[in-house]
């Protein structure tokens, strides 16, 4: 599964009563000339930065278990890692190469070895396809977790797996009414409760009710030509599995249409010349417009994972929701036209 989420980074000095220091030991084999390692929680309410040494200690306010992500700035190149931790005391041990960070062990979190675990197995059973069980135990991990902001991971997991389907989305309303707002801080927080929301009662999307830039640097509205379906594609620039899709889509145009279906990208950049640029540069023929703000689809639709593919039918309503290309292309393969 594809994804890619999309962060604000807010910036805070000063700690005081520090409750979760942790500190990272890193083996550096190829004598890296490291400038400096950055440390920042994944709502990214406070970050911190020191030069570079194999042995550091960085101190958060938190009191709950957080996410974090490490750097290691070299020049213009960055190595990073992400990992769950708990409050108190983690012990990091990693080892740097020349392409990436690994994580040797942790020491004093429960969190990341439940975490590290859990990616295992959830990958065998995402191979295997195997929903019933990825559903139980994601719902399982949310109940276990339910007192601590660990528990949106498995939320927004269980969301992405079955966002097509309000019978198994009804089975997370009693967790997510129990927990209540209590993480509301939390960043994902948003991305799962109102997307949840948006999931059970947003039925249809009205185009004509939002505006775009054409590449023509055009404000525009989009209307639909006769197909029988309508695949929007939301992205922006630096989304990694979203321009790979685009060389998929690019190869796909024609069956695309074959299919009775119409493709639109709807880019979520500020820089229109930059986006202009990318499309032009890659000769992408298919409709492509940039999104205006503040009245957005994605906005609307709480939508923070991209790649998202949503196919409308001809009257607006929305049909399938995707988080790749290849997941579009079976659904246009085997939808039965009327």
């Amino acid at each position: 599964m594809k994804l890619f989420t999309l962060i604000t980074l807010f910036f805070c000095w000063g700690v005081v009563n520090a409750q979760t220091k942790i500190q990272i030991s890193t083996k550096n084999p190829l004598q890296l000339k490291i400038d400096r390692v950055e440390v920042f929680d994944l709502s990214q309410k406070e970050f911190y930065e020191l030069n570079y040494s194999d042995s550091l200690t960085f101190s958060f306010e938190k009191s709950n278990i957080d996410c974090y992500n490490i750097r290691y700035i070299i020049g213009k190149k960055t190595l990073r890692e992400q990992i769950w931790l708990n409050p108190g005391n983690p012990k990091v041990l990693v080892h740097l190469d020349s392409a990436k960070v690994t994580v040797d062990t942790v020491l004093n979190s429960a969190s990341y070895n439940e975490h590290a675990n859990f990616k295992r197995v959830f990958k065998d059973l995402l191979q295997e396809k195997d929903t019933v069980q990825l559903n139980q135990i994601l719902l399982e991990s949310f109940r276990r977790n339910l007192d601590n902001p660990f528990s949106l991971l498995y939320g927004d997991l269980y969301l992405n797996i079955n966002q097509n389907s309000k019978i198994q989305l009804l089975k997370l309303k009693p967790l997510l009414q129990s927990q209540g707002d209590k993480f509301k801080w939390f960043v994902l927080y948003s991305g799962v409760v109102n997307r949840f929301h948006t999931l059970l009662t947003q039925n249809n999307i009205e185009l004509a009710g939002y505006s775009f830039y054409d590449q023509q640097n055009k404000i525009t509205k989009i209307a639909p030509k006769t197909s029988a379906f309508i695949v929007l594609d939301f992205w922006f620039l630096t989304c990694i599995p979203c321009l790979k899709d685009h060389k998929e889509i690019a190869k796909n145009i024609s069956e695309i249409n074959k299919r009775n279906a119409e493709f639109i990208s709807i880019s979520i950049d500020s820089d229109l010349q930059k986006w202009k640029n990318y499309i032009k540069s890659n000769n992408y023929t298919w409709r492509n417009y940039l999104q205006i703000k503040p009245v957005t689809i994605t906005n609307d639709f709480n939508i923070s994972s991209y790649p998202t593919y949503i196919i409308l039918n001809r009257a607006g309503e929305i049909m399938s929701i995707n988080n790749s290309f290849t997941e579009v292309m079976n659904w246009l393969t085997n939808v039965k036209k009327d």
